[in-house]
């Protein structure tokens, strides 16, 4: 079994990238909180796809 990291690292910029769409669109989503509309955001992945990192990040 591979080992995965317990925490997150300190340089996450070296483990990031080519999500630049993602953070995009958690952005527009997020945005809408200004026009009083609640945002809906489901982000969803199989376990070791980054999820938590691209949260993370943004």
């Amino acid at each position: 079994m591979k080992i995965m990291p317990v925490s997150m690292p300190k340089d996450i910029d070296k483990y990031f990238f080519n999500r630049t769409r993602d953070i995009n669109m958690i952005n527009t989503q997020l945005s809408t909180v200004k026009l009083d509309i609640p945002p809906l955001l489901l982000i969803t992945g199989y376990r070791g796809v980054g999820k938590t990192f691209l949260l993370r990040k943004y």
